[in-house]
């Protein structure tokens, strides 16, 4: 159905916005201009179920630098329902482990100026696992060249419903707090601004 409704005229573009919303029981916030791009997004998301995907969740992570030397903290995701970013004061510790063995940390381990953000209901993909995991501070791996700053990645589950990274560094981390936001696309990317 999605993918009939992807490739149906504009015309109808109301008529169509209305299913979706039926189809979505209202959980999907959108307008009429984005019914087309959403029900292409949920049709490439059903196919990949139908071929057998499950590993659900955050898929990678990295620093992206787009026009004019602005870079962006770009998230990549599967299936996943909300996100929260939040900056860390100087002293606050990080939780890190798998629940229900979750432990502290001492605040400067991942450095100075510290950025956690939180996945509410969704967990990491095995591929950013085996990237990051092991409840261990790993390099940031993706960054780009013409980055002075060095980051470092943590990744922890304190609870049974959030899964948290965190990223620090010695330098500041300008980066815009955002409380909880509903991820609408089952699968995309997620564009974080990091200012200069």
């Amino acid at each position: 159905m999605f993918e009939r409704i992807s490739k149906g005229s504009s015309a109808n573009a109301e008529d169509y916005a209305q299913l979706v919303k039926e189809i979505t029981k209202g959980t999907v916030e959108f307008n009429k201009n984005e019914v087309f791009s959403l029900s292409e997004n949920f049709a490439a998301f059903y196919e990949k179920i139908a071929d057998g995907f499950d590993d659900f969740g955050v898929q990678d992570i990295k620093i992206v630098e787009e026009i004019f030397g602005k870079r962006d903290l770009c998230i990549e995701y599967i299936a996943i329902y909300g996100y929260s970013v939040r900056i860390l004061n100087e002293d606050e510790r990080l939780f890190y482990g798998e629940h229900p063995d979750v432990r502290e940390e001492p605040a400067d381990l991942m450095g100075k100026y510290r950025v956690e953000i939180s996945f509410y209901d969704s967990e990491a993909a095995s591929e950013l696992i085996k990237k990051y995991g092991g409840n261990k501070i790993h390099e940031f791996e993706e960054v780009p060249e013409s980055s002075k700053s060095k980051f470092k990645i943590r990744m922890g589950n304190p609870d049974d419903s959030t899964f948290i990274i965190y990223i620090g560094s010695d330098e500041p981390i300008k980066i815009k707090e955002q409380d909880y936001i509903k991820v609408n696309y089952p699968m995309g990317s997620i564009k974080i601004p990091i200012e200069k």
